[in-house]
């Protein structure tokens, strides 16, 4: 990212009170340009990837739907870009956003993200992983001629919350559960086959097995002594 063209003469702060006045933007993203973002995540998993995204810059934010890929050098912490980016370039290509991977690392930016990437001509910038994770960025210029960057939120269209999803019946799934008594000082415990019926057998702990057959149920109590025996 050596090549980025980067605004002159401003710092960079990591920290200001000013950016809690700062109205968060939203980075909107269509479906088909998130299906491509995953599927470079799927082509480089184990290698960092930095990609342009073009589209239109609204009100509240930006919404990209189109791309371009840098030439770039690239291993699994760190990418480097091999192409000047220019004004000129940002302009004529409608760039108005950069993303780069963060192979299976968390998203949260580094002061490396937010120096070459963040504070370079493009003011929103997007972090990915492997697990479609993401965290947005825009760049924010401060009062004292500075600039800094807030947190922006990532949306895909059309993109289903599944965690919002409502769905019938869960109340029938419950964890398995297995019973252990104590009888006579040894530890000892009931066992449960794959149906969910119960040996009326105390078997010790150690002695209980993996899997039961169903069948078992249908065995005396007697048969059942004699097979827990067995079993021992």
């Amino acid at each position: 990212m050596s090549k980025w063209a980067v605004e002159g003469g401003k710092k960079c702060y990591e920290k200001c009170s000013h950016i809690e006045d700062t109205e968060k933007h939203k980075i909107v993203l269509s479906a088909d340009l998130w299906h491509v973002i995953q599927a470079m995540c799927i082509k480089f998993p184990t290698r960092e990837w930095q990609m342009m995204l073009t589209g239109e810059v609204r009100e509240d934010g930006i919404r990209c739907d189109g791309y371009m890929i840098p030439k770039q050098s690239t291993s699994a912490a760190y990418v480097q870009n091999d192409d000047t980016i220019t004004a000129e370039v940002v302009a004529d290509r409608h760039i108005v956003c950069g993303i780069h991977s963060h192979v299976n690392m968390a998203v949260n930016p580094s002061s490396t993200d937010i120096n070459d990437s963040v504070m370079s001509l493009i003011d929103y910038h997007i972090i990915v992983n492997n697990r479609s994770d993401v965290n947005g960025m825009q760049k924010v210029h401060l009062p004292c001629g500075g600039l800094t960057v807030a947190k922006a939120d990532v949306l895909v269209e059309g993109l289903v919350d599944l965690a919002s999803i409502k769905i019938e019946g869960l109340e029938n799934i419950k964890e398995r559960e297995y019973t252990s008594v104590v009888s006579t000082g040894t530890p000892t415990s009931y066992y449960h086959d794959t149906y969910g019926y119960q040996s009326d057998v105390h078997v010790p702990v150690t002695s209980v097995p993996t899997y039961v057959n169903p069948y078992y149920v249908q065995h005396t109590i007697k048969e059942e002594a004699a097979m827990a025996t067995n079993l021992m």
